[in-house]
């Protein structure tokens, strides 16, 4: 691939990259929103009354509990399908030290005996639809009875354990008349196992006085003595060992995920350094001419990779200046006739010589104005142009790798969105790591839009132009009195560097002949630039313009060379 496709194309993925971070960025601060908002599907209706719910919770050794759900509800009136209850894997625990941390956990076996019932996952949480979508249910009564397994995974405190659960879930819209829980534990509770009961998931709203509960045994009992308007949440703290070591319910990918981010961006930050850091500028000495026997579009690709159009307005002035051809404008500079002075020999670079032989296909003069062909050779110039400076002023490794940076970048952005609004399995304790795979892109983002460099043989070149270029800005007129003793055109000669390095009119205005038309037809040249590409808009396509491409120079141009969610709750449907 040459350079032109792969920085376009390089460019491209970098582009697509940082859009697709600035969308990322909105769905993560969207699924933040989420998993600290209140549950979207609130039966906002209240078609319904909760007038008992029982939970009985048999928990294993592992913490791994079998939960069995029996909810009575009081429809106010027909046409209810039934209940939905939601069951979150996500849950946000503040523990005796006040810390709020996020834990996950293992949902299987969800069903409702007895009943038509369909599960799906909605923003993360699980839920179960309970009734017939064909059939209507009766005002009044209906027992629901919902069962599933719960594993609550490993112990996370140290010096103790601990079994927190949040029994009934929030956001159910109607309250809760009556509600009790039993708690069958795998061993007997110590004398001393201390109890408590909150209404809320940060420990502010103790409500442990309203609570009738007694331990027998390994099992504990509870009734709340009041109607419940939230999630109640029992809090048992046990000795240390208790449980025994539980399962890990966090996954590896998100991990991989990130540390796959964070890698990339230091590895290509690395490369950028090693292979794409420019190399270091000095200060040119004062250039009085073009070096390296360039030519001015030569020089103008150099500078600024400028466009085939820009470049061979240049060459036309060159061929002008070294008196080839002539160029009369008429006075609205609507017309722009080139007329032959002499014929092409071999002191015309290859690209002067495709642009002359385009003027005069037709004959010995033509009008640019009218001419409906002569734009074909700005694709030829541009072709000839990069062929023969491309490999030397840009250094091909640089790019090449700026094209798989910028691919590799928009796979990370992608990967890390999925992450951690899809995927989420990384355990909380290791959220960080979603900061430093952030800080991984940001890097890898930096590398990508700097990787690309010149050569040592363009930078060096380019300093050269700038010098050069600083030398036509500065440069007085008395200073270039003995170039132009010994060649009285040299201030011609330069006028098509200036040009193409946009410093045309500052160079004329250095010199007191303003009736001379070899400055005329300078300044009418930016309004030819414009004006000739309207014919060539309106004629064949582009396709047919490069069809002739490189080749049309003849010998010239070869010769160039984690998060959490609600606690749950449910409605009717």
């Amino acid at each position: 691939m040459t350079y032109k496709y792969t920085h376009i194309l390089s460019t491209i993925l970098l582009v697509v990259g940082v859009a697709l971070c600035l969308w990322a960025g909105v769905k993560v601060l969207n699924t933040i929103d989420i998993r600290q908002g209140i549950d979207n599907s609130v039966d906002s209706g209240y078609s319904f009354d909760i007038n008992d719910f029982h939970v009985e919770l048999d928990v294993d050794e592992h913490k791994s509990v079998q939960v069995q759900e029996k909810i009575d509800v009081n429809f106010h009136y027909d046409y209810n399908h039934g209940i939905y209850r939601f069951i979150p894997e996500w849950l946000i625990y503040t523990a005796k030290d006040g810390k709020a941390t996020s834990h996950r956990y293992k949902i299987s076996d969800l069903k409702c005996s007895g009943e038509k019932y369909e599960v799906d996952t909605i923003k993360g949480k699980q839920r179960i639809k309970i009734g017939d979508p064909n059939i209507y249910l009766d005002a009044g009564p209906h027992t629901y009875n919902i069962s599933y397994t719960y594993d609550m995974g490993t112990d996370p405190y140290d010096g103790f354990d601990e079994f927190i659960f949040h029994a009934y879930g929030d956001y159910w819209g109607p309250s809760i008349d009556h509600s009790s829980i039993t708690i069958n534990f795998p061993k007997e509770l110590p004398e001393d196992t201390k109890v408590h009961f909150f209404t809320d998931k940060t420990r502010h709203w103790d409500d442990t006085d309203k609570v009738t509960y007694q331990i027998n045994g390994s099992t504990l009992t509870a009734s709340y003595n009041d109607v419940l308007y939230r999630s109640l949440t029992v809090d048992v703290e046990l000795p240390e060992g208790y449980f025994e070591e539980g399962s890990n319910n966090y996954g590896y990918v998100a991990l991989i995920i990130c540390i796959l981010c964070l890698v990339a961006g230091i590895v290509f930050f690395i490369l950028w350094v090693l292979n794409g850091r420019d190399f270091k500028e000095y200060a040119e000495e004062i250039v009085f001419n073009a070096h390296d026997n360039l030519d001015a579009a030569e020089i103008g690709y150099a500078y600024k990779k400028a466009t085939g159009r820009k470049l061979t307005i240049a060459l036309i002035i060159s061929l002008a200046a070294k008196g080839y051809i002539t160029i009369r404008t008429s006075a609205d500079a609507k017309s722009i006739k080139v007329e032959r002075e002499k014929g092409a020999d071999t002191f015309l670079s290859a690209n002067e010589l495709l642009v002359y032989r385009q003027l005069f296909s037709s004959g010995s003069s033509t009008d640019l104005a009218t001419n409906k062909t002569f734009y074909q050779v700005f694709n030829q110039v541009d072709k000839c142009v990069v062929s023969s400076l491309e490999e030397k002023i840009h250094d091909m490794k640089s790019a090449k790798l700026k094209l798989y940076s910028g691919l590799c970048l928009v796979i990370n952005v992608i990967l890390l969105k999925l992450a951690y609004c899809n995927i989420e399995d990384l355990n909380p304790k290791l959220n960080y790591l979603y900061l430093l795979a952030a800080i991984g892109l940001a890097l890898h983002i930096f590398a990508t839009i700097v990787m690309e460099r010149k050569t040592q043989y363009g930078e060096d070149l380019f300093n050269r132009i700038k010098a050069f270029r600083n030398y036509l800005i500065e440069v007085d007129k008395n200073q270039i009195n003995n170039y132009t003793e010994n060649n009285p055109n040299y201030i011609y000669e330069l006028m098509a560097y200036a040009y193409v390095l946009d410093v045309s009119k500052i160079w004329i205005n250095k010199f007191d002949i303003p009736n001379d038309p070899a400055f005329d037809y300078i300044y009418n040249m930016d309004n030819y630039y414009n004006y000739v590409y309207t014919p060539a808009r309106s004629s064949s396509s582009s396709s047919s313009s490069s069809s002739s491409g490189c080749s049309s120079c003849g010998g010239g141009c070869s010769s160039c060379g984690g998060g959490c969610s609600s606690c749950g709750g449910g409605g009717s449907w």
